[in-house]
């Protein structure tokens, strides 16, 4: 690139040769782009209009544990600056990674390929896993309260932009999920329908491989299968106006990479 750069800039006559990137600026350019562009994936899918419950934990862990990546260490200065503050100046903005929204929660227990893997996510030498079982026990208490076992929910029709976006800068399994805490489970004899249906989601269904899929869709197909998770797939799942404040906050991540990039020092 930055070689046709100069070909250009000296075929077309202009004295620009002192403005041009040197070697090591380049290198530090292509080594943001990795962050910038997985920022961007991540503002973008989530601005989409799609179901997005299911998959906002996994696009806020992968840009929020960057610093986590294997070759960290080995990147410039100037790129670990640039990911060391964003990662500060969205925390200021997202608690606990999403976990403190029982809605993602839900929306990444729902999801074939995590069923709950961030919500024990260890984020911290002192994290104590408890998101699962609260995330259960919300599911728990709709059919208390709000959902009775055999009352049908309004039925959704699939959702109309169910073409998986590039998930490449945002959809991949985080590198934090290796720290996650597996959950033993003993249970009663006597347990609740929708306990039942819990356990052999867990257990049974197996594991998905892609991130990015029609969760409506997926859900409906196990309607026959797990009659009760379906519906709380249907009655949370479909709604977007919970991502109200969360878009928000995920535009605001290009303002923070603006803010941050003012922080890097060559």
């Amino acid at each position: 690139m930055k070689g046709t750069l100069r070909i250009l800039i000296g075929e077309a006559g202009h004295d620009l040769h002192n403005v041009i990137p040197t070697d090591r600026e380049f290198k530090v350019l292509e080594e943001l782009l990795t962050p910038l562009m997985a920022i961007k994936s991540t503002s973008e899918r989530l601005s989409s209009d799609k179901p997005s419950l299911h998959i906002v934990l996994c696009c806020l862990f992968n840009i929020l544990t960057m610093s986590s990546d294997d070759d960290f260490n080995t990147k410039s200065s100037a790129c670990q600056t640039f990911i060391t503050k964003f990662e500060e100046e969205m925390h200021k903005r997202v608690k606990d990674y999403g976990r403190s929204e029982i809605e993602y929660c839900i929306g990444n227990f729902l999801h074939p390929r995590f069923k709950g893997i961030l919500l024990n996510a260890k984020t911290s030498p002192t994290y104590e896993p408890v998101h699962e079982e609260k995330t259960m026990d919300f599911i728990r208490d709709m059919f208390r309260t709000q959902v009775h076992e055999t009352e049908d929910v309004e039925e959704v029709s699939q959702s109309i932009l169910n073409t998986a976006m590039d998930e490449s800068g945002w959809g991949r399994m985080p590198k934090v999920v290796r720290e996650s805490t597996p959950t033993t489970r003993v249970l009663p004899r006597n347990i609740s329908a929708i306990d039942k249906e819990l356990d052999y989601w867990l257990r049974s269904v197996p594991k998905g491989t892609s991130t990015d899929i029609d969760i409506l869709d997926f859900w409906k197909n196990k309607e026959s299968e797990l009659p009760l998770l379906a519906k709380v797939a249907k009655k949370i799942l479909r709604h977007t106006d919970y991502l109200g404040e969360f878009r928000e906050t995920v535009l605001c991540s290009r303002q923070c990479h603006h803010k941050c990039k003012n922080l890097i020092k060559h």
